[in-house]
């Protein structure tokens, strides 16, 4: 019987384990949509990458850090994080930085029909680091309070 119940567990655990890979994989690939789409869909992209994406990162990192292995290997675990930031880089690269023409003032790398615009890549580097803050505070807060709630059990 005690095997049915720890296969169970081991169950649940990664059905959350999946569970926050598939949120964030359902995120990035509306955002992918978008920017393949192009024209207007690239509003969509904007707004994903504003209201839509730092939520899911922040919930799903904080539901990957509250599992036990997570809690056991944390450095281990801060992988999760880590890649959730990472793949934004190019997809953000691709959303922000195509126009169809390059302003006078602007550095741009001519691709054919279209420019890469190099100043926008502060706004790149931005939003990095909005998608970078909101996966490590959700994967530190939950991993801080589970420390806490064994610190007071232990006590």
């Amino acid at each position: 019987m005690t095997s049915q119940y720890s296969s169970s567990r081991s169950s649940h655990r990664e059905a959350r384990f999946i569970g926050c890979i598939a949120a964030v994989a359902f995120a990035y690939g509306l955002l992918l949509i978008t920017i393949l789409v192009g024209g207007e869909a690239r509003m969509g992209g904007a707004l994903l990458i504003n209201f839509v994406i730092p939520p899911v990162l922040l919930l799903a990192n904080a539901i990957y850090a509250s599992r036990a292995t997570a809690f056991a290997r944390p450095w281990r675990a801060l992988l999760f994080p880590l890649l959730c930031s990472a793949i934004a880089l190019p997809l953000l690269f691709a959303l922000i930085t195509p126009y169809d023409d390059c302003a006078v003032d602007s550095a741009c790398t001519n691709m054919g029909t279209w420019y890469i615009n190099w100043s926008t890549m502060d706004q790149v580097w931005y939003f990095l680091l909005v998608f970078t803050i909101a996966s490590f505070a959700g994967f530190g807060v939950a991993l801080f309070i589970r420390w806490i709630i064994t610190r007071i059990r232990h006590a």
